[in-house]
């Protein structure tokens, strides 16, 4: 039975600041290069959707063109249900006698994040190895919107830190 490897790059916004996105790219040009002789790679953009940069294959021209081409974007990325759908694609992908090894490259945002961090790694059938880029970076999220309709129009936006320090902080929708 042969091993084939499925590289899934978070291409979210928070993956554009610094060098955070150049490190994702840099590990997985070195899981590629390292790979056993005959390994086939998958690569996987995550954000908003999940897409198939490209597909199992052992030519490593294409598989690093088609890393190259690859950018973040200004989509989000929500860890809760990832896992569902990288099965979804690689059980479309790979053949039925082949196993599949999974590499994530993300920052990690803790925003993005499941409330247990074994619902990350809920209903995997495969092995997945999770390769942090990235330092923490202060990050505000809005956590929830409420209009009040009270004869006194107001909005309420709750605001989360994440390795941040407490803050005032200006919201501007």
């Amino acid at each position: 039975v042969s091993t084939s490897r499925v590289i899934v790059l978070d291409t979210s916004l928070s993956m554009a600041r610094d060098t955070v996105f150049e490190d994702a790219r840099r590990t997985a040009e070195q899981l590629i290069a390292a790979r056993p002789p005959g390994t086939r790679v998958g690569l996987l953009a995550a954000a908003d959707t999940l897409t198939v940069i490209a597909p199992l294959t052992a030519d490593d021209a294409l598989l690093n063109a088609s890393l190259r081409r690859w950018v973040p974007g200004a989509g989000s990325l929500a860890f809760d249900g990832l896992m569902v759908q990288i099965d979804a694609v690689v059980s479309s992908m790979a053949e039925a006698d082949e196993a599949v090894e999974v590499h994530l490259i993300s920052d990690f945002q803790a925003s993005a994040m499941p409330a247990r961090f074994n619902g990350l790694l809920a209903d995997v059938s495969w092995p997945v190895v999770l390769q942090r880029v990235g330092e923490d970076e202060p990050n505000w999220a809005i956590e929830s919107l409420r209009f009040q309709d009270d004869g006194v129009d107001a909005l309420t936006v709750d605001v989360r830190g994440f390795a941040t320090h407490d803050a005032l902080v200006d919201v501007v929708l």
